[in-house]
């Protein structure tokens, strides 16, 4: 299953938007990790809870952590519409994704 992880590094100060698809078996796993690297965990989502936005779902690499998006400073809250419905989203760079699609304005 995949996961997605919106996190920030107050030391590094920099965001980044992380996803898995198999390394962890528990979403809590995933986010552990991200911890003991240092981040503060922002988001977490799993992909039946989520809406990828801008973001094409990976391919699997089922061993590894993908970095999908980064930039300096924390995550941007901001909005993105789909089918008529507006989200609240998040934005790393240029990459905007839903963590829980229920969250509409």
């Amino acid at each position: 299953m995949l996961f997605r992880i919106t996190a920030y590094h107050k030391e590094l100060d920099i965001s980044v938007i992380m996803d898995c698809d198999g390394k962890f078996n528990y979403l809590q796993q995933f986010s552990l990790y991200m911890q003991n690297k240092g981040f503060m965990v922002l988001e977490q989502d799993k992909e039946d809870t989520m809406l990828n936005g801008n973001i094409k779902p990976p391919k699997s690499y089922p061993n590894n952590v993908i970095l999908r998006a980064c930039h300096y400073g924390r995550p941007i809250d901001t909005t993105f519409t789909q089918n008529g419905v507006t989200y609240k989203a998040v934005q790393v760079n240029r990459k905007i994704y839903v963590p829980d699609k229920d969250r509409t304005i």
